[in-house]
C-alpha cells in the first residue's frame, strides 16, 4: 500500500508511527523538513524499490535546508515517479515487528532484533495471532539478543511494555482485518519512554 495510506491505517488502528511527509519536488522535501524539525530523514519511496538502503535510498542526519534539497535531489533521480519521504531524525534501538497470513495457521505475529541486520541476524520469534502482552513479552525474552531489553555496556533499557503492546496490536490487526495478508515495521526504534515505527508497509491479500 502507499506509505500515507498505510500510515493512516496504523494510526487508527492505533499504532502510532512516525511524523512523515511525502514529497514529489527538492522544494517540498525542503518545506517539509522545516516544519517537521531538524536533523531530517529522507527515504525514497517506488513501487519497484522496498529495500531501500540497498540502492542508497536513506538518508540520515540531514542538518540543514541545503542538505536536505540535494538529498532530495539524489533521491528523486534514482527512478522515474520516485517520491521521497521526509521524516525527523529518531534514535532507539531497532527492531522489527509484523505479521503475515498462514495458510495453515492463519495469522501469525512476529518480533525481532531489526533494521538491516534482521535477514543477518534471523534473531525473531513467531506466534499465532491473537497474543496476550504476557506471551508477546515471552517471544521477546526468547531472543537470542534479549539482554539488550534490559540494557548492555551502559545503555539504556527499552520499553519492554510499549513492545509488546505494539506486538499485540499487529497481531489484532491481522486478527481483525482478513484482507491484510502482511504487515511489516522495521524498524521500530524502542527507548526507554517508547517505541516508534519509523519504516512500514503492508500489503493487501491480491
Amino acid at each position: 500500500a502507499d506509505p500515507m495510506q498505510a500510515r493512516g491505517f496504523l494510526t487508527a488502528a492505533g499504532i502510532d508511527v512516525a511524523e512523515t511527509v511525502v514529497c514529489a519536488r527538492s522544494d517540498e522535501a525542503v518545506a517539509a523538513a522545516d516544519a517537521l524539525g531538524y536533523p531530517a530523514v529522507l527515504k525514497v519511496v517506488h513501487p519497484t524499490l522496498s529495500h531501500k538502503s540497498d540502492v542508497g535510498g536513506v538518508r540520515l542526519g540531514l542538518s540543514d535546508p541545503a542538505a536536505v534539497r540535494r538529498a532530495a535531489e539524489d533521491l528523486l533521480a534514482l527512478r522515474p515517479d520516485a517520491r521521497v519521504l521526509v521524516q525527523p531524525q529518531a534514535a532507539g534501538m531497532e527492531f522489527v515487528v509484523g505479521g503475515l497470513r498462514d495458510p495453515g495457521f492463519g495469522p501469525v505475529v512476529m518480533v525481532g532484533l531489526g533494521g538491516t541486520a534482521v535477514e543477518v541476524l534471523g534473531d525473531v520469534q513467531f506466534a499465532v495471532a491473537p497474543i496476550d502482552v504476557d506471551y508477546a513479552e515471552r517471544m521477546l525474552r526468547s531472543l537470542r539478543g534479549a539482554a539488550l531489553l534490559d540494557g548492555v555496556r551502559g545503555a539504556e533499557p527499552v520499553d519492554v511494555a510499549a513492545l509488546c503492546t505494539l506486538v499485540v496490536a499487529v497481531g489484532d490487526l491481522l486478527v481483525g482485518v482478513p484482507e491484510i495478508a502482511e504487515i511489516d515495521l522495521n524498524p521500530v526504534l524502542a527507548t526507554a519512554t517508547g517505541v516508534l515505527p519509523v519504516d512500514w508497509r503492508i500489503a493487501a491479500d491480491s
